[in-house]
């Protein structure tokens, strides 16, 4: 069952978007992305005898359950993997119960973050509306990382799909922390065609440094 799930996580993942130049892997799923991330902030989290990067699924079970042994990793990153675990196994068993209702209830797990989650296995495996439906609605929480809006929004564009970028923008608000999050707003709007107002934002060099900091309805505001 393990191998059979890993090579479907691994065609679902190339069928969607295969793999990107530039340094952009992770940012293309956000499984990918929580592994990449966990890997930076406690390093090597697991290995396997075949792969030496770190990679999704985990080589066993034990190699996932460990992770809630890792010294101050974060209790809802912990959450996060194993409740999108439970919807791939879910999935590649083809269970009619809703087993990630069963864990969130027995772990007393809010249903706004586990709908959250749920949200972004869809978008992981290609069901974009539905994913976006579920994720900009109140009835999920609003991711509260900043490398997760940069993934969906990332995921969203290279799925074409701009108008949901930029809804996604709207409904989030997210800081713009870094440059790369500053030019991700900004194709954004381009690919909106919403050229004059992130030109206007982005405006002449000398007028950017206060602006290195902010919010994207800063971006958002002139439209």
């Amino acid at each position: 069952m393990w191998r059979g799930m890993e090579n479907s996580h691994q065609k679902s993942y190339l069928d969607t978007l295969g793999r990107e130049e530039g340094g952009n892997e992770r940012w293309s799923s956000f499984i990918l992305g929580t592994v990449m991330e966990l890997d930076k902030q406690h390093g090597c989290i697991w290995t396997s005898e075949d792969r030496r990067e770190q990679h999704y699924p985990p080589p066993n079970l034990q190699a996932l359950l460990k992770l809630v042994l890792v010294p101050r990793i974060d209790s809802m990153s912990v959450q996060a993997f194993l409740m999108y675990f439970i919807l791939d196994m879910t999935n590649f068993l083809q269970c009619k119960d809703d087993l990630l209702q069963s864990f969130c209830h027995a772990f007393t797990i809010p249903a706004s973050f586990s709908q959250q989650i749920r949200a972004f296995w869809m978008l992981d495996h290609g069901h974009v509306t539905a994913s976006m439906e579920l994720l900009l609605s109140p009835r999920a929480a609003v991711p509260r990382l900043p490398w997760q809006h940069r993934c969906v929004v990332h995921c969203l564009l290279t799925r074409k799909q701009p108008r949901l970028a930029l809804r996604y923008l709207h409904w989030t608000r997210p800081a713009i922390e870094s440059a790369d999050d500053a030019k991700l707003c900004a194709d954004v709007l381009l690919q909106n065609r919403y050229i004059l107002p992130c030109l206007r934002r982005l405006g002449p060099a000398e007028e950017r440094p206060h602006r290195k900091r902010g919010h994207a309805r800063v971006l958002l505001a002139d439209m």
